[in-house]
């Protein structure tokens, strides 16, 4: 992908079509072979019989989409699927750390980011007294909507940063008054 970057300009590489022909015919071997043929088989009927033009990009698309799915490491997406599952606030040193390391992994791995899946794993992670916090709202996002579990833990963490400000840092103690703290 490198090469087809440093050498748009090639009148090859303008072309999807035959972009994806010459990527192939880089690819060799008896494990392959099969593959190989069924693409180059694929490409020619888009052309020939689903009537795609030789300079359309879903050409390119789906070669480079049967290329990845075919190809890709299996073992970075475990890898990233654990990393994710074993990342917390501690980890991370933090909320800010956290929720990027968090979003770099789901990028990383391609996992969709507004799954209850992916949102259970993201509340799993956080400090108990963010997610206290964030339970003791009126409201919560969906279970599907990542960005607004997000927003939730922000807002609990400003909130709690807040009231640090306000009332000092004993005001768990007891009966004294915020003047005495």
């Amino acid at each position: 992908m490198l090469y087809i970057g440093l050498n748009q300009h090639m009148r090859i590489m303008k072309n999807p079509s035959q972009r994806a022909l010459w990527v192939l015919s880089y690819i060799q071997g008896p494990r392959v072979k099969a593959w190989l043929n069924a693409e180059v088989l694929k490409l020619k009927n888009m052309v020939d019989k689903l009537h795609f033009t030789d300079d359309d990009e879903e050409i390119w698309d789906t070669f480079e989409s049967d290329f990845k799915h075919t190809f890709e490491d299996e073992s970075q997406k475990v890898d990233g699927m654990l990393r994710l599952q074993n990342l917390s606030m501690a980890t991370e040193k933090g909320l800010e750390e956290y929720i990027s390391t968090f979003n770099a992994i789901l990028t990383e791995i391609g996992w969709e980011r507004n799954q209850p899946g992916t949102v259970r794993l993201f509340k799993d992670g956080l400090d108990m007294w963010i997610s206290r916090r964030m339970h003791l709202q009126d409201t919560w996002p969906d279970e599907d909507d990542l960005n607004g579990w997000e927003k939730a833990a922000w807002k609990a963490a400003l909130r709690a940063k807040q009231m640090k400000q306000e009332i000092g840092s004993g005001y768990h103690r007891g009966s004294k008054s915020v003047r005495e703290n």
